[in-house]
């Protein structure tokens, strides 16, 4: 149950270990499964925010130089 309250929390770090084959381990699989989507989820997200960062700050540069030049 700790592991389903840290993701909760935001908390993708914590390994769920499934054990036997039972309606609790399959929905234990299925949290692990999500859990993986929402990290590769979170790390596009963090990847896209970082370009646009980056495409900003250049853009931004080029507009100062260019209002220091005219």
């Amino acid at each position: 149950m700790r592991h389903i309250n840290a993701i909760a929390k935001g908390d993708l770090t914590q390994s769920i270990d499934v054990q036997g084959r039972n309606e609790m381990s399959q929905l234990a699989t299925g949290l692990h499964h999500m859990q993986r989507s929402l990290i590769d989820t979170v790390s596009a997200v963090r990847d896209s925010a970082q370009s646009i960062y980056t495409g900003a700050s250049e853009i931004s540069a080029g507009s100062n130089d260019l209002s220091s030049r005219t």
